[in-house]
């Protein structure tokens, strides 16, 4: 059973300085209540160092807050506005749940990846047949660390509004800083002592049989018994733990004109936005097992702060809207609205478990010229360098660990219409509306138009197939398909 409140209080007041400055000021506490604890493990607690029934029970947080609006006496309206305090997201709570299922005392997996040539329908004997056939029982443990707590981060934002000479345009910038306090990000606790090191110093976790160029074929399979975490504890699976991050930040810059409706039936707004932002892990999944995974790394566990998947490095935003009364003061609205952005970022990676982590996330080596790493064929590794020359990315970084998001899909460009109706409402002074949306309605009229393209979730482009390491040189094998242009 997982329950988890939250007892939040909060105090705030504002202070009219004189006619031109407000100060805005409060202090928000936040207690976590976890009544129940997740079954304890002893074996998996003992072996791995932490407890596996920690939860956030008893966390708190004290997030102050203060703002400023500062009114200038200029002929137009003018404004400079601002403030900074820390701030809770929304709250975690599958994650810090986890726990609770998957604590390797009420369930155990059996794997077996031959296969069996019995099938009974009932789950007991289909675990006796598991066991009959020797297939090992193996936990799989979630931990929370013990100094993890509900997500926070730092904000504060500068702006400035000020009304233009022409047409009643108001034109803002704004800078908005976000730093992390408290993030989460996942460890995998059960990956054993490395037994070596790859040509750019990966660590790699592979038995033997994993380092052996024969073991694989072309399309990155081992069928000669290559073992990930050849040094784990065989009794348990996965164990893997929440940790806490105080790393990841981002810088946004949005600068905007404005032209409301005011005496007029038209409206429009224009806005560019640029944004900067790093994190540790975007946290894409409700499971621990996949929040590791979704992450390319360069060294398994690591706490690296790196471009955010979310990040829209430029945005555009255009709007036009009309506005008409047809019949008695009900308005018709139609509205047009563009956005162009950058495409999402995404990571050149290999195409199956590189370092031996039991993970396919792992950030590619990029050699640096023919020979530095070895190929399954000539015509494999002609048609590789084709495709590097053929990269503008991978071309300009050889010789490097390719960096997680760091190559960006195609620029979008899209448009929306909007159209809503009010109609006289059902009481006195209320009003009803009709609204209509269309998203991307260009690619309505011309199927090239508004076409969004981009590398599939968790955007991970793998390149080339982990095909062991050369014994008489130590450089890694590549098997290579070509992947999509």
């Amino acid at each position: 059973v997982f329950t988890q409140e939250n007892l939040g209080l909060f105090v705030q007041d504002s202070w009219a300085v004189n006619s031109n400055l407000t100060l805005t000021y409060g202090l928000r506490f936040d207690h976590s209540i976890v009544d129940d604890k997740p079954v304890f493990n002893a074996a998996a607690s003992s072996l791995f160092g932490v407890r596996n029934d920690n939860t956030i029970d008893g966390a708190d947080l004290w997030s102050p807050r203060f703002g400023f609006n500062y009114t200038m006496d200029t002929e137009r309206p003018s404004q400079v506005r601002g403030g900074v305090g820390l701030f809770k997201g929304a709250a975690a709570t599958v994650w810090l749940a986890n726990p609770f299922a998957n604590n390797g005392v009420t369930y155990t997996g059996y794997f077996d990846s031959n296969g069996t040539n019995v099938f009974s329908p009932d789950p007991r004997g289909q675990l006796a047949i598991a066991q009959n056939g020797g297939v090992p029982g193996q936990q799989s443990v979630d931990f929370i660390d013990s100094d993890v707590v509900q997500p926070s981060v730092w904000k504060s934002n500068l702006a400035f509004d000020t009304e233009l000479p022409w047409w009643g345009v108001v034109a803002s910038a704004e800078l908005v800083l976000t730093s992390v306090k408290d993030g989460i990000y996942y460890q995998q606790l059960n990956l054993g002592n490395a037994i070596g090191l790859g040509q750019d110093g990966r660590a790699l976790y592979w038995n033997p049989q994993g380092y052996n160029p024969a073991n694989w074929n072309r399309d990155g399979v081992s069928s000669g018994g290559a073992t990930a975490r050849a040094n784990r504890a065989t009794a348990f699976n996965d164990a893997i733990i929440a940790k806490r991050t105080g790393k990841g930040e981002s810088q946004q810059l949005t600068i905007g004109l404005n032209k409301p409706f005011n005496d007029s039936d038209w409206s429009w707004a224009a806005s560019y936005t640029y944004t900067n932002a790093n994190e540790v892990s975007p946290l894409t999944s409700s499971t621990s097992s996949s929040n590791l995974g979704n992450v390319a790394v360069f060294q398994s566990n690591e706490e690296v702060s790196a471009t955010s998947a979310y990040e829209i490095k430029d945005r555009f935003l255009a709007t036009a809207s009309w506005k008409h009364a047809f019949f008695g003061d009900n308005d018709t609205v139609v509205s047009l609205v563009y956005e162009g952005r950058s495409g999402r970022p995404y990571s050149y990676t290999f195409d199956n478990d590189a370092n031996g982590d039991g993970r396919v996330n792992d950030l590619l080596y990029i050699p640096t010229a023919p020979g530095d790493v070895l190929f399954g064929s000539a015509a494999e590794e002609a048609a590789f360098w084709a495709f590097m020359n053929g990269n503008e990315y991978l071309n300009s970084h050889r010789g490097q660990i390719a960096e997680r998001n760091a190559a960006r899909g195609q620029w979008v460009n899209q448009f929306d219409l909007h159209v809503s109706q009010q109609f006289p409402g059902f009481m006195e002074g209320h009003k009803a509306e009709i609204v209509l949306d269309v998203l991307n309605i260009g690619n309505l009229i011309n199927k090239d138009w508004g076409r969004v393209e981009e590398v599939a979730f968790p955007g991970m482009r793998g390149i080339v197939e982990y095909g062991g390491v050369d014994p008489a040189t130590g450089k890694y094998v590549y098997r290579f398909n070509t992947p999509d242009a």
